[in-house]
């Protein structure tokens, strides 16, 4: 496993924010094709890619000499810290527009709960292949069975599901052999490229013929399940050739910066999506102005990737400090500490 920090990583979390915006764009202009897309893999790629990452955290970890039980506490701590992060505009949300958002509605997924949850299981599987496979199998197995059963429905049919939304996960610690297997390292770009497409190739067409409503409802199926899937390794390998190894950088840099700070990028996003959403609301638009609605969304897509982008670059300069990535880290390591002072003192009393 090598150290250093894989550029293409960040692009592809950026890229990930990217079609999270573009979903939301929604809001402000009458939904298109680009959008109806965007919502349905926008939040299955950034699971996929928070998989990914955390092997590599966990790779980084080992590599320091870290034992399995100080990595277990310092993964617990970062899946508590990122649920409670998660948690807490809800709580305040529930306390300020209680009709709004119920104090119940705190307790369904949400796709940073779902990473948050997908730590503490990608823990015992990471560097277990088998398991994975494993793993993977109870969670799509499992996704049909839960939707059918009445109290447990709501583990298939929030907006951001644990099942299937926790097989994207294990999907990303699978595709993290990409960066770190050295016989992928060797076989050639385009070569490589065209095998990233043959899933695509394969599975398009068996969507087609199924006559399938491609919906984030139908994610639990296994079909479509696996050409989402699919779709995402195009595109990590896709970003890999292009910056990790023919480095072409320059095109993706805005991608890069908001990747650096992504958790941190989606809260930062809404407000420009409800200001711009309250300006547009005085204009009606018609099926006839198809031309000026995709040109607007391009403006709006491209505005906030920019500014995003902007305020990554400034903020750099202060360690992303009160960032949601920062508060992450703190957190993380707050929890860590006292975690270990709990065990330290519960071994003292049985001595």
């Amino acid at each position: 496993m090598r150290s250093e920090r894989f550029s293409s990583l960040d692009i592809v979390r950026g890229f990930a924010i990217f079609l999270m915006i573009e979903s939301h764009i929604a809001v402000i202009l009458p939904s298109s094709a680009l959008n109806y897309l965007s919502g349905i893999v926008a939040a299955p790629f950034f699971v996929l890619i928070s998989g990914l990452a955390f092997e590599f955290f966990v790779l980084s970890r080992i590599k320091r000499g870290n034992s399995r039980p100080r990595i277990l506490i310092e993964t617990l701590s970062r899946g508590v810290t990122l649920f409670t992060i998660t948690l807490l505009p809800y709580f305040i949300a529930s306390i300020v527009m209680p009709s709004t958002f119920p104090w119940v509605g705190i307790f369904k997924s949400s796709v940073f709960q779902v990473i948050a949850i997908g730590f503490i299981i990608g823990f015992f599987l990471q560097g277990r292949p088998v398991l994975k496979i494993i793993a993977l199998a109870l969670i799509l197995f499992s996704t049909p069975i839960f939707r059918s059963i009445g109290d447990l429905s709501f583990l298939t049919t929030d907006p951001f599901p644990p099942f299937p939304f926790l097989g994207f996960f294990v999907i990303g610690q699978i595709f993290s052999d990409i960066y770190t297997n050295k016989r992928i390292e060797l076989i050639n770009s385009r070569i490589l490229l065209c095998i990233s497409i043959l899933p695509l190739i394969i599975l398009l067409p068996i969507l087609l013929l199924s006559n399938t409503v491609f919906d984030r409802p139908a994610l639990g199926q296994v079909h479509v399940f696996l050409l989402v899937c699919g779709a995402q390794f195009f595109f990590i390998v896709l970003f890999k050739v292009l910056v990790d190894r023919a480095r072409h950088m320059v095109m993706f840099r805005s991608l890069e910066g908001i990747g650096r700070i992504s958790f941190s990028a989606y809260y930062l996003h809404w407000p420009f999506i409800f200001i711009l959403a309250k300006i547009f609301s005085i204009l009606s638009f018609t099926s006839s102005d198809f031309i000026i609605v995709l040109l607007l969304n391009l403006v709006i897509l491209m505005s906030i990737t920019w500014v995003l982008s902007f305020i990554e670059l400034k903020w750099s300069k202060y360690r992303y400090a009160l960032g949601v990535e920062w508060i992450f880290r703190k957190g993380s390591a707050q929890l860590v500490s006292l975690f270990e002072l709990l065990i330290k003192k519960a071994r003292k009393s049985r001595a």
